[in-house]
Formats: structure tokens, C-alpha cells, sequence
């Protein structure tokens, strides 16, 4: 009770500045904004290319915002 849960380290990129992209792309998920994502986690993906959580994220970014589009 009461614990905090760390997070693994393979479940955020481990390169600061892209640790910090990932997070605004997180956030810009969360608010609905899928083209902020994709250019955040593309941005990540310049200084951590081989991250397989960035990679999955921008998968994800890329389908919604391919849904929003067309809709």
C-alpha cells in the first residue's frame, strides 16, 4: 500500500532527450493530437532509432492519426 511502481526501463527510451519527446507524445495522445505525436516520436526516434517502445508508439500514433483522417 502505498508504494510507487517504477516503470522498466525497457518501457521508456533510456536517451534523455528522447525520453522527453516520448513524453510529449504521450501527452499529445492523451489530448487527441496524433499529428503532435507522430513528430514528437519521430524526433525521439532521431536520437534513439533502436528503441522498440518509440517504434511501437509511433505505430500507434500513425494508426490514429491515419483514423482521423478518415473520418
Amino acid at each position: 500500500p502505498g508504494t510507487k511502481v517504477k516503470a522498466r526501463t525497457e518501457d521508456v527510451p533510456v536517451d534523455s532527450h528522447a525520453r522527453r519527446f516520448y513524453e510529449l507524445a504521450r501527452q499529445a495522445m492523451e489530448s487527441g493530437d496524433p499529428r503532435s505525436a507522430v513528430m514528437n516520436l519521430r524526433i525521439a526516434l532521431s536520437t534513439e532509432p533502436d528503441s522498440a517502445i518509440l517504434r511501437s508508439a509511433l505505430a500507434r500514433a500513425e494508426a490514429m492519426l491515419q483514423g482521423a483522417r478518415g473520418s
